[in-house]
């Protein structure tokens, strides 16, 4: 389903620029201080954190937690750091 308004869809050089100047600098940013720290503890946990309501009985029922760990099936975080 498409999440533009009929005719506000960014034209793919828009997209791009975006892709350049926010995108790819915040992801090398990211990488550098990943390794930064790897480098001097031997490894590095990046929590990726979002903020959402813990109640939306639309979505689910009771309330999501207040630290949730996502796994991604145990394919994007170690058992033991999940632990």
């Amino acid at each position: 389903r498409a999440i533009w308004r009929d005719g506000e869809k960014p034209a793919a050089a828009d997209t791009q620029k975006r892709l350049e100047h926010f995108h790819k600098p915040y992801h090398a940013a990211l990488a550098a201080e990943i390794k930064r720290v790897q480098d001097i503890h031997g490894l590095a946990i990046l929590y990726d954190c979002h903020s959402i309501r813990s109640h939306i009985p639309f979505l689910f029922q009771g309330k999501l937690p207040d630290f949730n760990i996502g796994t991604n099936q145990g394919t994007s975080c170690a058992p033991e750091v999940a632990a």
